[in-house]
Parts: C-alpha cells; sequence; structure tokens
C-alpha cells in the first residue's frame, strides 16, 4: 500500500480521521461487536434485509418491508426452497436473487457439515479473499443480483470483518480528505489500508464513518476543503467548520439494525442541513435515518 500512501492528500486524509477516530472511536468499537448479533437466529429476515436494502431507504421501507415478512416465521429453508412469496413490494428479480443466496448458504452448510450460524459466520469469513472476485464465489457471490456492496453487507451481518463500499463510505472518505473514485475496488483498497493505519478492523472503520457523521457534510463544499492549503494543514476537529455531533432518541441501532424513536442528525458548525432532504445513497438511508 507504499504507492498509495503517497498520494498528497494521504497525509491530511489520516490527520482529519483520526481526530474522528479520537472522538466515535470506542462508540464504533462496541457498535462493531453486536452488528453480527442483530439477525442471529433470523437468517431468512437477514437475507431479505440484504437484498431489499439496495436503494431504498432502510428505517422508512426496509424494516418495515422485514417485519411484515418475518410476521409468517420464515426460516433459512422455506426461503431457499420458496422465496420470499407474494406481496413484498420486491422489485424484478429481487425475489429470485433472496432464494439463491439463502439456498447458497445453505448448501455452504451441508458442504462443510456446519450447523446455520456456525456456516454463516464460516462462509462470511472464508470469501475474504473474493472481494474483488465475489463470481468466484460459488454460493453467493455468483448470484445474479449480488454486486460488491450487497456482498459486503451480508458478509457484515454474518460476522465477518468488511465494509460497505457505498456512496455513504465514498462521501465520507471524499469529504474527510480522501479523495478517493467512487469506483467500488478503489474505496474496498483505500478502506482496508486506511483500517491498517489506523490499527482497527473494518467494521469498525465502517461504523466509525456512518457514526461519525462525516458523510453528512456537503460533498462539493468539503471537497474543496480538502484540496485548499489550509486543510492540509489543520485536522478536521481543529478546523472546527467540519466538526460533526450526532444526536438519536431512544434506542437506535446502527446501520440497519432496528430503532424505535426518531433519528435527527445534528451537524455543527458546517452547512450541512440537519435534516432537510436527506442524501440517499446506494442500499443506504437519507439524513433522517442509518443507513444500511
Amino acid at each position: 500500500m507504499d504507492a498509495l500512501t503517497r498520494n498528497s492528500w494521504w497525509a491530511a486524509g489520516m490527520s482529519n480521521l483520526r481526530a474522528v477516530l479520537d472522538q466515535h472511536g470506542v462508540e464504533a468499537e462496541e457498535r462493531a461487536k453486536d452488528y453480527a448479533n442483530v439477525y442471529a437466529g433470523r437468517r431468512a429476515a437477514m437475507v431479505f434485509d440484504v437484498v431489499a436494502s439496495r436503494q431504498r431507504r432502510y428505517l422508512q421501507r426496509v424494516l418495515p418491508m422485514v417485519e411484515r415478512y418475518e410476521a409468517s416465521m420464515p426460516t433459512l429453508s422455506s426461503l431457499a426452497a420458496n422465496g420470499p412469496g407474494q406481496g413484498h413490494s420486491l422489485r424484478h428479480g429481487e425475489p429470485e436473487t433472496m432464494q439463491a443466496v439463502a439456498a447458497g448458504l445453505l448448501r455452504f452448510a451441508t458442504d462443510y457439515g456446519l450447523a446455520e450460524e456456525d456456516a454463516v459466520k464460516a462462509w462470511a469469513d472464508g470469501v475474504d479473499e473474493l472481494v474483488h472476485a465475489i463470481r468466484l464465489d460459488p454460493y453467493v457471490g455468483s448470484v445474479s443480483g449480488i454486486g460488491p456492496a450487497l456482498f459486503a453487507y451480508l458478509r457484515m451481518r454474518c460476522g465477518a470483518d468488511a465494509l460497505k463500499p457505498d456512496l455513504r463510505v465514498h462521501r465520507a472518505l471524499v469529504n474527510l480528505g480522501f479523495l478517493v473514485p467512487r469506483e467500488e475496488h478503489a474505496l474496498l483498497v483505500a478502506s482496508e489500508a486506511v483500517a491498517s493505519e489506523l490499527g482497527i478492523s473494518r467494521l469498525v472503520l465502517d461504523q466509525l464513518l456512518w457514526w461519525s457523521g462525516a458523510w453528512l457534510m456537503p460533498l462539493s463544499a468539503s471537497s474543496a476543503r480538502a484540496n485548499s492549503p489550509a486543510s492540509q494543514r489543520a485536522p478536521v476537529a481543529a478546523r472546527g467548520r467540519t466538526h460533526i455531533s450526532l444526536r438519536y432518541s431512544q434506542h437506535a441501532t446502527p446501520r440497519g439494525g432496528r430503532m424505535r424513536g426518531s433519528a435527527r442528525p445534528a451537524v455543527a458548525g458546517t452547512d450541512a442541513p440537519a435534516v432537510a432532504g436527506g442524501w440517499v445513497g446506494a442500499g443506504r438511508s437519507t439524513a433522517t435515518e442509518e443507513p444500511a
């Protein structure tokens, strides 16, 4: 990764991100610990969530869809055999994707003689070397409708150390000064190098980028600041304008967990509106809800 770290923007980006880590790192670590447990014993709902999360508002659309689906008490076996059924407002091809992913996970469990919970964790860990070539995975990555972002999200929910390379992650990194391209593999490479230099897991970095609120800043304005001489000299916390705090009411659960109450991000000292309109990412959320 030496060539990557020699980019002119790397040092400033790392300085900014270390300031964010100092402020939000403990919380990010705690949230990462519980991330895989959200769907423990509910792996059919997990698969439904992952596939349905693409380009939908998570709290407003996806979680109610998951709740309605779970009313029928589905199992991974029933999803693999029959699909999710009718009446879930799914897009063309999504039921088939859900069914095929469930079947792939069960096939992995059978091939390796593992119980369901052990199998999903073993699959998620075992395909780490295929993140840049997911079609080589015969169980999930080769399923039509699964791309690098959903592949990563499923692995995260199964207990692997991963980061979802989506628009929110790109936005946060650019806002912090990392001038990385939007392309998913570039995001994965850059994020792995960032996490390694910080000494944290990719999942903790994923949670940190969300809970720091870095993705809420206006992309154009923050990108200009990241390129300015002043931004190369001072970390984000010291500059003040880009310090962000988030306030959430009641039981906020990160990145696709269940949330009761309302989420109201408050962006302090920036030009970013707290809730106005929001920003919609691929399979993520707006400023008024947490991403999936």
